[in-house]
């Protein structure tokens, strides 16, 4: 393995022999400010970058707090900005000529617009939502109603973007998205990748991207890939942002967080802090019609109604540092870790019934259940340029050790229905104990091809090692005994090989970007108790194609095409089996397959981002499901491979200025989803038509009041073998900057109605279920946040690290 790792990096020399013979035209930054007649700041206005003579936008950008703005990887040439803000008339710059790597631009006065509404004057606002040929971006401070939530409950309200009840991630109704925090790995997927995000506050992000058919460069796994974007200072000195949110709905919560920036001259360091306790629920309700029962005439009802109670603790922290070792190379270090104790105690009733709705029998099972996940990883990349045309090199290396534990106790009591004596007790114990290893390397290579022509090419290697081990024991006359052969040990190795190539063009009004990757797969699993083994080997290539074309300056159109890999989470490949209560449980399945789809999209905008429409297509095989099945009194879910998925839709997006006191951001997805395979060897579909609209409306003032109504509605869908029903969440939020703007009160309620919830039934070959799970949605949340920065602002490079799949893939429970 080591072997591999050198020569991964002793080939990235190899990418460097093309450049002699390519042309070169030189690139540079242009960073400036935007200030009204009082010298200060203008937040969030728009600056366009065009050539002197010519009506083609060459860049925009948005200024920051600070009014600054940046336009980077601009041709050497004459230039002019047009400004604009509400508020404010529209402002030119005078012409000046870019010709070094770092320019200073010009400083743009901005004149008010001299008109009031009643005795409040409105303000700019940075949008909520920026739309970009190839992908969307979420501005998350840009909602007031996003504070005090935490990052999963911001990517639940995004466009196209949907959580179901364990807090796994769906884009455009496709399962299975790939998401990298600063393009770094997470190592999670499933369940611990939610309980990650539930933990880290909105505050701490700055942007999210959300990319459907990524190109090349990106690991060919997942459908779709969301970047999420941590705050980082752009001033030279000391600088951060501190914060404190405390919810309070059945039970409370509270997150303090902090994070922190000092850069001076070469070095950079960087850091964040967060802890917090939060307590919550599940309250579960399920009925299941069950048939040919021993000693039941006709068909029965077997109800469980299960009340839990969380505790949540969470600690994590990251540590980075950048250091120039010349004017042209970077080098990082970052390391950061996360650990999560956690604790539950749970009351389940569960009984069977006659077709009369008569008590036959009753059980009573309390339960408690002490866990913790840790991961602790660290990276280190080397970064440089070689000169002022963009060609550069990148190499990346990254570890992550992961380790998880949950033990569960269980007591079963069978009661007389009639006046509730104890017939018979049982005790059972369960744990689950997880460590992950994983290793990865990755090389990048940029050559620009002239002035509006670039070729990507990379390499990548990754091994993985897991060992599961899930002890499982019943309480015999004093006692622990393993309990019926059920407990087990998994190992997994798995070892991926990548390489990719990446086309770029801009030529006129035509954006073009071809690209081809290849991953080689090798992977092992053991299950130790029966000594059955299982191998995949596998080589796949998945090209991805964007094609755009501007028909004029209000209209553009844009085509893109990805072919997408989802391999099973490690968890889903380990067969043993995880009991919420005697009669259900959930389990793994070695025998899955890798799942593959062709992904399309045609779209239009117009007025850059006004009003975008997108027709939307794919098309999974083999894909990847979780089945619900039912063995007389025993229910459980496992994922299995169906034949196909196949979802075809629309989807209509909008930011509207209404006058100038209210801006409303429109997001309408309508989507027809239909499954096609074999349960018990029998043919099984399911199918729904899906509409899910996401609004918000906001109104900012300039004596620092804003005032926000959101909301989110998702019709009847489909979830593995449910059909679930409508829901959704409405949301009012209010805000004010204090202590001279440095400082932001914001108080916000969300889930007014309660309505954000599961519930579905699933019918098919005798299985006959009902379920209905809700928790802590409606709250009540109070945020404050301090800004504090000193300084000049810089240009900070971002850089992906080496492991872009692995951190999606792991779900230890």
């Amino acid at each position: 393995m080591k072997s591999l790792f050198i020569v991964v990096w002793l080939l990235c020399g190899l990418l460097l022999l093309p450049s002699a013979g390519w042309a070169q035209q030189a690139s540079g930054t242009v960073v400036g400010t935007v200030i009204d007649k009082n010298q200060k700041p203008v937040p969030y206005a728009t600056v366009v970058l065009r050539k002197v003579g010519d009506l083609n936008v060459a860049k925009i950008a948005l200024t920051d707090t600070e009014g600054g703005y940046e336009l980077a990887d601009i041709g050497y040439g004459h230039y002019a900005l047009l400004v604009t803000s509400i508020g404010y008339q529209e402002a030119t710059s005078e012409p000046f000529d870019l010709n070094q790597e770092q320019q200073k631009g010009p400083t743009v006065l901005m004149v008010e617009i001299d008109h009031m509404l009643g005795e409040v004057r409105v303000t700019a606002q940075k949008p909520l939502v920026e739309r970009q040929l190839d992908r969307t971006i979420i501005n998350v401070d840009a909602s007031i109603t996003n504070a005090g939530s935490n990052v999963l409950e911001v990517l639940a309200k995004s466009p196209g973007v949907a959580v179901d009840k364990d807090g796994n991630i769906a884009l455009r109704g496709k399962e299975g998205v790939t998401v990298y925090i600063d393009g770094r790995p997470t190592y999670l997927s499933g369940t611990d990748l939610a309980a990650m995000l539930r933990s880290m506050q909105s505050n701490q992000l700055s942007q999210v991207e959300i990319m459907t058919n990524p190109s090349a460069k990106y690991d060919a796994a997942g459908n779709g890939v969301i970047n999420i974007k941590t705050v980082r200072s752009q001033v030279k000195g000391f600088s951060g942002t501190t914060s404190v949110a405390y919810t309070q709905g059945r039970y409370y919560g509270v997150v303090p967080t902090a994070n922190l920036n000092y850069r001076k001259d070469a070095l950079t360091l960087y850091g964040s802090l967060g802890a917090g306790v939060r307590k919550g629920y599940q309250d579960f309700y399920s009925r299941r019609r069950l048939q040919g029962l021993s000693g039941v005439a006709d068909t029965a009802l077997y109800e469980q109604n299960t009340y839990m109670r969380t505790s949540n603790q969470t600690f994590n922290a990251k540590l980075g540092l950048d250091y120039a070792l010349g004017r042209n190379t970077l080098l990082g270090v970052s390391v950061n870790g996360y650990h999560n104790p956690n604790r539950s105690s749970t009351d389940n009733h569960s009984g069977l019934l006659n077709s009369n709705n008569q008590l036959l029998s009753a059980i009573e099972s309390p339960a408690q259940a002490k866990g913790r996940w840790q991961n602790l990883g660290g990276s280190l990349n080397l970064q440089h340029t070689f000169d002022t045309t963009g060609r550069e090199l990148s190499a990346d290396l990254a570890y992550v050790q992961y380790h998880s534990a949950l033990t569960q106790n269980f007591t079963n009591l069978l009661t007389n229905p009639e006046d509730g004596r104890v017939l018979s007790t049982g005790r059972f114990r369960q744990g689950i104990d997880r460590s992950i290893a994983i290793y990865t390397a990755r090389t990048d290579y940029v050559q620009p091809l002239g002035s509006a022509r670039k070729l990507e090419l990379g390499l990548k290697a990754s091994y993985v090692s897991t060992d599961n081990d899930a002890p499982y024991a019943s309480w015999n006359t004093g006692v622990w005994t393993d309990a019926e052969g059920r407990s087990n040990r998994f190992l997994y190795k798995e070892n991926i090989n990548a390489a990719y190539a990446a086309y770029n063009q801009e030529t006129g009004a035509w954006t073009l970007q071809l690209g081809l990757r290849l991953e080689q797969t090798h992977a092992r699993g053991e299950q130790r108790r029966t000594g059955q083994a299982f191998t995949r080997n596998y080589t796949q290539l998945f090209p991805s194609t964007l094609v755009g074309y501007k028909l004029n300056d209000n209209n553009q159109l844009g085509l893109s095409y990805g072919r997408r890999i989802e391999r099973p989470e490690y968890g889903d490949l380990n067969p043993f089996r995880v009991y919420l209560d005697q009669y259900t449980y959930e389990e793994g399945n070695p025998l899955l397959q890798p799942q593959f789809s062709h992904n399309a999209e045609l779209t239009h905008t117009l007025k850059e981002g006004l009003l975008t429409t997108t027709l939307l297509y794919s098309r999974t095989a083999d894909i990847i499901q979780d089945v619900f099945r039912q063995e007389g009194k025993q229910a459980f879910e496992r994922p299995e491979n169906l034949s196909s998925r196949l979802v075809r839709g629309i989807s209509v997006s909008t930011e509207l200025p209404i006058g100038e006191v209210l801006t409303s951001t429109l997001d309408a997805q309508l989507t027809n989803t239909q499954f096609r395979g074999r349960i018990n060897d029998q043919p099984f579909a399911i199918g729904a038509t899906t509409f899910k609209g996401n609004v918000l409306n906001q109104v900012k003032l300039d004596n620092g009041w804003g005032f926000e109504l959101a909301g989110w509605y998702t019709s009847r869908s489909v979830a593995g073998t449910f059909i679930q029903r409508p829901f959704g969440m409405v949301a009012v939020g209010i805000s004010k900057a204090i202590l001279e703007k440095r400082g932001t009160l914001r108080l916000s309620a969300t889930d007014l109605f309660a309505t954000n919830r599961f519930e579905g039934v699933s019918q098919y070959q005798g299985v006959d279920v009902y379920l209905r799970n809700t928790w802590q949605s409606r709250a009540v949340k109070l945020n404050f946040t301090y800004r504090f920065n000193r300084g000049e602002k810089v240009k900070i490079k971002e850089r992906r690290s080496a492991s872009e799949e692995e951190n999606n893939r792991v779900s230890p429970d």
